[in-house]
C-alpha cells in the first residue's frame, strides 16, 4: 500500500518491471534548495530568493555595525568608517553565503575574508589603525591602507570565482578511494591519543633529549598530522552520527586533554589552530555551526589573552616536572587572567584589540617603505628552497619563524633579543607590501584567489576519508594564519603532504570512473 508520507519526486519512473519501481519508490527526496521558479514552483526563483538571504542577512549586520560604530564615533575619519564597513561587507557575505546555504564543502575563500574582515575591516571602524606600537600613521596612510586590503580582497574573490568555475566530475577522472569507517576510526582515535600523549611528554620535556635532531619534524608529524587530521576527521564523523557514544566520548576526552595540554606552552594561536579543524569539521558533518563552544572558545581565548603576558613573564623558561604542573601553570594564567579582567576594563579592551589590529601593521608598512625603509625585492620569498630540508638533514637551518623574525626587525617592530620572548608578524599583505609594493599585493592576492579556486574543485571531488581531503584540511588551517609570512605558511603544508605520503601511502587506492559508451546501459 502506497505511503501518503513518502516525498515525491516530479519524474517519470524508470523502465524495468517491478524492481526498478521499487528503486525509484525508495529514491531520496530532492534537495532542500532544489531550483524553482519565481513563485517557488519551477526553475529559477527559489534559489534567487535562497541567495538574497546571505545579502539581506550582510545589509542588517553591516547597518547594526554602522550605528553601533558612529554612536561609538571610534573611527578617525569618514572615510576611513566607510572604508572598514565595505571591507567588513565583502568579508561578512562570503561567510554567511557559505553559513545560510549550509554547503558542504570547505570554507577556502569564506574563511579568508572572514579573517580579513575581523583583522582589517573592525580596527578601521573601532579607530585602532592611527596607531601600531611606537609608529603612528598618517590619515594619507591609513586611506591608502583601506583601499590596499579592499583592492585586494576583491582581486581574490574575484580570482577566486574565476578559477573556480564549473566543478564538474570527468568521465575518466580518477577519484581517490575513502578510507573504510571503521579502519578510519581506529586509526584516527589512535593518532589522537598518540599526539595526546606526545604532547603530555613533550610538556614535561621527556622527549626532547631521546629526539634530538626529529624534534622538529616529529612536532610536525604529531601535531599538525595527526592531531589536526584526526580531529577533523573524528568531529565530522561525530557530526554525522556516526560514532559510538564511547568513541564520542574518547574522542572529546582526548581533544580536551590535548587543548589543556597546549595551553601550557603559553601561545593561544597554537590553541586555536588545535580547535579549529574539530569545529570545521562537526559543522560539515552536522550540517550547522556549534553556536555554543564556537562562543565557549573565544571568551576563554579572549580571557586567556588579557594576562598572556605576565604569565609569560612569570612562567616561560620554567620546567614543567609533572602533570601537576601543568595544572597549576593553567590556573595560574586562568587566576592572572581574572584578575586583570576585573581591574582596568579599558585596558584589557586595548589588548584583545591590539591582537586583531592588522590594519595598522600594514599602514605602517605602506608608510614608511619605501622613504624609510627599503623594499626588501623577495628577501622573505627566497627563504623558501632552504626552509624545505628537514631540519634532522640540515641541524644548523634557520629558525622556522625567520621570515617575520626578519620583517619585524627590518622594521623595527621588535630587536632580537626580544624575540626570545615573542614575535610581532607583520602578515602575508605587509609582506608582499614589504617585498614589491602595491604590485605584491595585487599579484599575492590574485595567486592566493587561484589557489583557493583550485582548492575548492579538488573538495568537490574529494570523499572525506580521503588523504585529499586531509591535505586540504591543511590547507584550510594555513588560510587563517594571515598573521604569518608566506614560507612559514607553506612549508608545514610541504611537510604534511609527506607524511601523509608515507603515513597512508598504503591506504589510498584510485579507481577509473568506467565510461558508458551510447547504447549501453
Amino acid at each position: 500500500m502506497d505511503d501518503p508520507t513518502r516525498p515525491r519526486i516530479a519524474l517519470s519512473p524508470p523502465r524495468g518491471g517491478a524492481g526498478a519501481r521499487r528503486e525509484f519508490a525508495s529514491a531520496p527526496p530532492p534537495l532542500r534548495y532544489a531550483r524553482r521558479d519565481g513563485m517557488g514552483h519551477g526553475r529559477g526563483g527559489g534559489q534567487r530568493d535562497v541567495d538574497a538571504y546571505p545579502l539581506i542577512l550582510t545589509v542588517v549586520v553591516v547597518t547594526v555595525v554602522g550605528l553601533v560604530a558612529a554612536w561609538n564615533d571610534k573611527a578617525y575619519s569618514l572615510e576611513e568608517g566607510i572604508l572598514g564597513l565595505v571591507i567588513i561587507a565583502f568579508s561578512f557575505h562570503s561567510t554567511s553565503r557559505w553559513l545560510v546555504l549550509r554547503k558542504k564543502g570547505m570554507p577556502f575563500v569564506e574563511m579568508y575574508s572572514f579573517v580579513v574582515g575581523l583583522y582589517y575591516g573592525l580596527p578601521m571602524i573601532a579607530g585602532m589603525n592611527g596607531v601600531f606600537g611606537k609608529f603612528v600613521i598618517n590619515h594619507e596612510f591609513r586611506v591608502r591602507t583601506g583601499l590596499a586590503v579592499l583592492a585586494s580582497l576583491v582581486v581574490t574573490l574575484a580570482a577566486y570565482t574565476w578559477s573556480k568555475g564549473a566543478v564538474r566530475l570527468k568521465e575518466n577522472s580518477i577519484a581517490p578511494k575513502e578510507i573504510p569507517l571503521r579502519m578510519a576510526t581506529f586509526i584516527f582515535q589512535a593518532f589522537l591519543a598518540l599526539s595526546t600523549v606526545y604532547n603530555i611528554l613533550f610538556q614535561i620535556g621527556v622527549v626532547q633529549p631521546l629526539l634530538g635532531g626529529f624534534q622538529a619534524t616529529m612536532n610536525i608529524l604529531l601535531t599538525n598530522v595527526m592531531g589536526t587530521v584526526s580531529s577533523y576527521v573524528l568531529f565530522r564523523l561525530i557530526g554525522e552520527k556516526k560514532l559510538s557514544r564511547r568513541q564520542t566520548v574518547f574522542t572529546a576526552g582526548s581533544m580536551l586533554i590535548s587543548v589543556l595540554v597546549i595551553l601550557n606552552g603559553l601561545m593561544l594561536v597554537n590553541v586555536v589552530l588545535w580547535v579549529f579543524p574539530a569545529l570545521l569539521g562537526f559543522t560539515l558533518g552536522r550540517g550547522r555551526v556549534p553556536i555554543k563552544m564556537v562562543i565557549l572558545v573565544v571568551s576563554v581565548v579572549a580571557l586567556l589573552s588579557i594576562g598572556k603576558g605576565t604569565a609569560r613573564n612569570i612562567h616561560w623558561g620554567s620546567r614543567i616536572n609533572s602533570v601537576g604542573d601543568i595544572y597549576n601553570r593553567l590556573v595560574d594564567w586562568t587566576n592572572i587572567s581574572l584578575q586583570a579582567f576585573q581591574m582596568d576594563s579599558d585596558a584589557n579592551t586595548f589588548v584583545l584589540a591590539d591582537r586583531i589590529n592588522f590594519s595598522g601593521v600594514l599602514g605602517m608598512v605602506i608608510q614608511r617603505t619605501p622613504d624609510e625603509v627599503p623594499f626588501i625585492g623577495g628577501t622573505t620569498y627566497a627563504m623558501l628552497p632552504s626552509m624545505i630540508v628537514p631540519r634532522f638533514l640540515w641541524p644548523e637551518k634557520p629558525d622556522g619563524h625567520a621570515a617575520t623574525i626578519y620583517l619585524g626587525v627590518h622594521y623595527g617592530v621588535h630587536t632580537i633579543d626580544e624575540v626570545i620572548m615573542t614575535s610581532i608578524g607583520i602578515g602575508l599583505l605587509g609582506e608582499a607590501y614589504a617585498n614589491f609594493g602595491f604590485t605584491g599585493v595585487f599579484v599575492f592576492s590574485g595567486l592566493l584567489g587561484w589557489v583557493l579556486g583550485h582548492a575548492h574543485r579538488m573538495d568537490a571531488r574529494a570523499p572525506p576519508l580521503s588523504v585529499r581531503s586531509f591535505f586540504l584540511v591543511g590547507l584550510l588551517s594555513s588560510v587563517t594564519k594571515i598573521e604569518f609570512a608566506l614560507v612559514e605558511i607553506i612549508i608545514p603544508l610541504v611537510q604534511i603532504v609527506a607524511m601523509l605520503l608515507l603515513i597512508y601511502g598504503w591506504l589510498v587506492r584510485r579507481r577509473q570512473i568506467p565510461r558508458r559508451l551510447p547504447g549501453y546501459a
